[in-house]
């Protein structure tokens, strides 16, 4: 994203997330905000970074800054009461033993680079994106401007 953000000056703000409960798959969604004059080239860079990202995979010092996030945060979540509440309910609503919260660090660290990669083709697919565009835009707005 920081590509879109960053290099193309297209945004200032744009991240992806997953979100869902343990009842079902959820989904993994791009948000990203773009002025009217810049919807279709925000729209566009944003499929092509995501094609080459399911194309190319992570790279080893992507991997390691997502792994490093993904364990820091989750243990800054369980810092405060209210987020170990939330995690402990997390892990009893998913049958799990409490001592997930302890192996969970540990799991996102074993994660490979290969096995990553291979979940990132398994599991997105741009052929079934799901668009949804919100604001004052007309029906022209995400193709091309002549």
């Amino acid at each position: 994203m920081s590509i879109i953000r960053d290099e193309e000056g297209l945004t200032y703000g744009i991240y992806s997330g997953h979100s869902g409960d343990v009842f079902s798959d959820g989904s993994w969604f791009i948000s990203g905000t773009f002025s009217p004059d810049l919807l279709h080239k925000g729209y566009s860079s944003t499929l092509r970074e995501l094609k080459r990202w399911i194309n190319d995979g992570l790279n080893d010092d992507e991997l390691k800054n997502t792994k490093s996030r993904l364990a820091g945060s989750f243990k800054v979540q369980l810092a405060t009461t209210g987020g170990m509440a939330a995690q402990i309910l997390s892990v009893a609503e998913r049958g799990l033993k409490m001592s997930y919260l302890d192996e969970f660090p540990e799991m996102i660290q074993s994660a490979s680079l290969k096995d990553v990669n291979n979940s990132i083709k398994k599991y997105l697919n741009p052929d079934k994106i799901v668009t949804v565009v919100a604001g004052t835009i007309t029906d022209g707005d995400l193709k091309p401007k002549e």
